[in-house]
């Protein structure tokens, strides 16, 4: 891969952490707190009721988040790909682990945007569908998480594994991945919405490291990127 798209597909991956980040705050950008899943169909139509415009506006951002993943697992799996065979077990169980969990949380947004759209309805049976749309959002974003943590703890052992700044956030990545595995346990607490900010937050940073060629260099090699 060409050093000029291997720096694209590194900046796939912040734009893809940046927008998912913003987008899932923007959703939820009205007066009334999130429901929890002990709410009522009640306290579910008043939430998405008074939602403002910019909820829409953060779901398109979030979508359009999900389609920036890929060129960034690309860029991994090039730059990891002629690692020795331990190694390249890792990259494999990461790429599937993240591909996996991608589609798992995209159709829980998907979830979270039609409870969004039938929650608006006057008609009682159309709330009550809003609020099982909004149940099976939360249980497909806690099921994401472990496997997130997967793809964060692999990828942060083969940083462990390299030199200065990768090790450091290979090190970093390596508490995340536990965060995101433990938050399951802890459903349906804040605890895994926190662990996948800190997720996002950590592949922003490895994505801009990775623009600035200041990692992704194995030893014994020359920069993955340069």
């Amino acid at each position: 891969m060409p050093p000029r798209w291997a720096r694209w597909a590194a900046g796939c991956g912040t734009a893809y952490a940046l927008l998912l980040f913003v987008g899932s705050i923007l959703e939820r950008a009205g007066p009334r707190q999130e429901p929890s899943l002990q709410a009522t169909a009640v306290q579910i139509a008043f939430f998405y009721a008074s939602l403002s415009k910019l909820s829409t506006l953060g779901s398109y951002l979030s979508l359009l988040s999900y389609l920036l993943f890929p060129p960034f697992l690309a860029g991994l799996w090039h730059a990891y790909r002629q690692e020795p065979p331990p190694r390249t077990a890792l990259l494999w169980v990461g790429m599937a682990s993240a591909l996996v969990a991608t589609c798992i949380h995209l159709v829980g947004e998907a979830a979270w945007v039609t409870a969004a759209v039938v929650a608006r309805s006057e008609r009682g049976i159309q709330v009550e569908v809003a609020r099982t749309l909004l149940w099976e959002a939360y249980l497909l974003w806690a099921t994401s998480w472990p496997l997130y943590g997967l793809f964060t703890g692999a990828l942060a052992l083969l940083m462990l594994g390299e030199r200065g700044a990768s090790r450091l956030l290979g090190a970093v990545g390596a508490l995340v991945a536990l965060l995101l595995i433990a938050s399951r346990l802890t459903f349906p607490s804040k605890a895994g919405v926190i662990a996948f900010d800190l997720y996002l937050g950590w592949v922003a940073v490895v994505g801009l490291a990775i623009c600035l060629g200041g990692i992704l260099q194995p030893k014994g090699k020359e920069s993955a990127i340069e």
